[in-house]
């Protein structure tokens, strides 16, 4: 008999400290970057000025992700490359494994 008065624990976390889910860790990592991306552009545009209408901050926000952020901006996530130039790059390595 055991003298813990604690639950009895079950299931794929049942362990103290386990490992979570996979799917949990995937949600983590894209959280991750959702959240990293939208401190970027507050920081990087949006609390730089004043914006006079709705319309000039969405017209702003297209400019700079089509114009910097997607194009020219490295991200850790994507091996140090652009986002234009990672779709690039895996673009041409689909190619290059259905040829």
């Amino acid at each position: 008999a055991s003298n813990d008065s604690s639950p009895a624990r079950s299931g794929p976390c049942s362990a103290p400290y386990a490992r979570p889910p996979p799917l949990l860790d995937r949600y983590r990592s894209v959280n991750a970057v959702a959240e990293s991306f939208f401190a970027t552009i507050k920081t990087e545009l949006l609390h730089r000025e004043t914006w006079p209408t709705r319309t000039a901050a969405h017209t702003a926000i297209f400019n700079w992700i089509e114009g910097w952020y997607n194009t020219r901006r490295r991200h850790s996530t994507l091996g140090y490359l652009s986002p234009a130039a990672y779709e690039a790059t895996a673009h041409t390595n689909t190619i290059s494994k259905v040829a």
